[in-house]
């Protein structure tokens, strides 16, 4: 009996892993999802502002990089970062009538037929 009681706590153990890596993993890939999607939008003039939401606080470089992207696509637009932990993960991008969300939250709405 403690035998099969040290197994269980074993697989849970491991499977509470395996799902925080996945979720991680999943968080990143959706952040460079959301970089893809700017790259391929035309550049636009007229966007004033860009504001960019994530789930946690990007690295100086991170934010260097993306910036400089924002800039490239949005030359006109003064652009703010904020961090929003009720998005779970991944990022989103609003500039002027173009929304990229590529957040955790709206994917697991989608997901389960929920208006995001």
């Amino acid at each position: 009996m403690m035998i099969l009681l040290k197994v269980i706590l074993l697989q849970a153990a491991v499977g509470a892993v395996i799902v925080f890596v996945l979720l991680e993993v999943l968080k990143r890939e959706l952040v460079h999802a959301a970089v893809q999607a700017l790259e391929e939008v035309t550049p636009r003039s007229d966007v004033t502002q860009v504001t960019v939401v994530s789930a946690s606080v990007f690295s100086a470089a991170d934010e260097l990089s993306l910036t400089a992207k924002l800039h490239r696509t949005f030359p006109a637009a003064g652009i703010s970062m904020a961090v929003n932990r009720d998005i779970h993960g991944g990022l989103v991008i609003k500039a002027g009538d173009l929304l990229l969300d590529f957040s955790l939250l709206t994917r697991i709405k989608k997901m389960f037929g929920r208006d995001a």
